[in-house]
């Protein structure tokens, strides 16, 4: 749900990261309470689901195998090293990789020597921002009629 709330409250107004949801949980405020309450409820869906078919049927345990095929495991880090991502370290016996501070390639060093990333980098992560005007465009465009609950929040 993130920012997106419902019902008009606050919720839906204001621009909030996890130290803000954290203390609104703290003091009980309920919008912020539905909206844990909603990730856990779409988180759900597929095992309730799969839970409504009955255990006694067919159908239910093929479903029941397969969702046990992919339920996440605990990584083993056994054998793996910390290491500083932003000077380049050895990948397999002949690249180097290095990372910058914002997650994009800084060094990619092949077993020549050559520095493939060069001064600009690899990958660089880009943030699209939608600024207000966006979403009001793209809202009327794409919707019959306004969308009063589509807006960006600053």
């Amino acid at each position: 749900m993130g920012q997106w709330g419902w019902n008009g409250g606050k919720i839906r107004t204001e621009a909030w990261d996890n130290p803000t949801l954290q203390s609104r949980l703290q003091t009980r405020d309920t919008q912020y309470i539905t909206s844990v309450l909603t990730w856990q409820e779409q988180r759900a869906f597929i095992t309730n689901a799969v839970a409504a078919l009955g255990t006694s049927t067919p159908i239910y345990q093929r479903f029941a195998a397969a969702l046990a095929e992919v339920q996440p495991v605990p990584f083993d880090d056994n054998g793996f090293v910390d290491v500083n991502f932003t000077t380049p370290f050895s990948v397999g016996n002949h690249v180097k990789i290095a990372f910058s501070p914002q997650g994009a390639i800084a060094s990619l060093i092949g077993p020549a020597g050559r520095d493939w990333a060069g001064e600009e980098g690899l990958c660089r992560v880009w943030y699209h921002g939608m600024s207000g005007a966006y979403f009001d465009a793209f809202g009327s465009q794409y919707n019959i009629k306004k969308a009063t609950n589509f807006i960006k929040v600053s």
